[in-house]
């Protein structure tokens, strides 16, 4: 689904049911590869193993609304995701707002993953650079109150599990200039970072993309992180969900390669 009009018309959404992959590209590698959001996101999905298979879970996949979300038609599922950049500025009545809408969706289960907007939600940037973004300080920890408040999982570099499945989610992306937005980290960090994923993960969200896999943007450049890609396809999780660059949404069902 997508909305109509202005500036969330390329604002992507991806319903999957875990275990029953939607129409999408496929290429080497293992899993289910999403793109969403105006700026983008990816999935990885195998099937589960064993003589009886749980029951599927649908998953709504959002990212990158960027304070557009009042405009958004969401479709029905368990699970509803959003990978970063709810937010232009990151202020805590930004926050405020979209903790309120996206807490008022039916979805039984919702889970949050920040991006590099979401200034606020990075307390170590926040307290540093607070002022770059606004003429006061507020407060983080009031940020993430919107969303504990109203049943929000907000996961940063944390994995919890949603029935039964284990989710890991992960905020970071790669510092492309000189200045610094929420969440950054050199290169050589980040490909340590992404090291550091823990073991039997079913779904990973991420603000990142992996290099190659919705990343691309207007002029043909790459902005996806290599360390990522090699990571995800090391740790073959069922769903693979991310954002950040805007002109590359979509989705790729990754098979293992002969």
């Amino acid at each position: 689904h997508r909305a109509r009009g202005g500036p969330v018309k390329d604002t992507l959404f991806q319903l999957f049911s875990i275990g029953q992959p939607p129409e999408v590209q496929t290429v080497p590698g293992s899993g289910i590869g999403v793109g969403t959001g105006a700026e983008s996101a990816s999935a990885a999905g195998a099937q589960p193993t064993g003589a009886k298979s749980p029951p599927p879970v649908r998953v709504v996949c959002l990212s990158d609304t960027h304070n557009c979300h009042g405009a958004l038609r969401v479709p029905d599922g368990d699970v509803l995701l959003h990978c970063g950049d709810f937010t232009n500025q990151g202020s805590l009545g930004e926050v405020q707002r979209f903790a309120e809408w996206f807490g008022a969706q039916p979805h039984p289960v919702k889970i949050v993953v920040p991006g590099n907007h979401d200034m606020i939600m990075d307390k170590a940037y926040y307290d540093d650079f607070w002022s770059d973004w606004s003429r006061q300080k507020e407060s983080h920890s009031a940020a993430l109150a919107a969303f504990a408040s109203r049943g929000i999982q907000v996961l940063i570099d944390e994995t919890i599990e949603v029935r039964g499945l284990r989710v890991h989610g992960s905020p970071w992306v790669t510092q492309y200039a000189s200045w610094r937005t929420a969440f950054n980290k050199p290169e050589a960090e980040m490909l340590r970072h992404w090291e550091q994923l823990p073991e039997s993960i079913d779904v990973l969200l991420t603000h990142m993309p992996p290099r190659g896999r919705g990343d691309l943007d207007a002029d043909g450049g790459r902005h996806g992180c290599p360390g990522l890609a090699r990571r995800v396809a090391a740790l073959r999780p069922r769903l693979h969900v991310f954002g950040h660059v805007h002109t590359d949404h979509g989705a790729w069902h990754d098979v293992e390669s002969d």
